[in-house]
């Protein structure tokens, strides 16, 4: 059966039209891997950007509420 299966893939290995379905369906698939990875890429630093601005803006936020509450306590005093 070894043997068999041997020749088998030989033969098929020696016809050109299935070299040539081969090498395309395998640069298909690597086009399609690359284009998840930078899909994935850019959607990571998207999420990153994100997350960034929104801390920055909970930040200011926080900072002016801060300010605001010293300069109430101030006046009042």
């Amino acid at each position: 059966m070894v043997k068999n299966h041997a020749v088998i893939i030989q033969r098929l290995f020696l016809k050109w039209p299935l070299i040539v379905v081969v090498v395309v369906v395998v640069a298909v698939v690597v086009v399609v891997v690359v284009l998840v990875v930078v899909v994935v890429v850019v959607v990571a630093v998207v999420v990153v950007v994100v997350v960034v601005v929104v801390v920055v803006i909970v930040v200011v936020v926080v900072i002016v509420i801060v300010v605001l509450l010293v300069v109430v306590v101030v006046f009042n005093n």
